[in-house]
């Protein structure tokens, strides 16, 4: 297994920094926002734990969450912050 980082934040959400957030940060510095859908094919994982890892992120004030219609769409909060 790889190295796992545990990240806090002010809420006290704990989340595992792994292979598949590694992966979705890294969308996410060359491109704007990124889908569900999206994640899910780059990360090569299932609806659950896609779905689970980006609502984990929003809770620990790493991403936001851009409703949409269609399909919502997740930034990080520094690209909000400069954008």
């Amino acid at each position: 297994m790889g190295n796992h980082e545990t990240k806090k934040s002010p809420k006290n959400v704990i989340f595992k920094y792994g292979k598949k957030e590694e992966l979705l940060m890294k969308a996410l510095a060359t491109q704007p926002y990124i889908t569900l859908r999206e994640y899910m094919a780059m990360a090569r994982i299932p609806v659950y734990i896609a779905s689970r890892t980006l609502v984990k992120l929003v809770l620990a004030n790493v991403l936001e969450i851009i409703p949409q219609e269609s399909e919502d769409k997740f930034i990080t909060k520094a690209h909000h912050l400069y954008s």
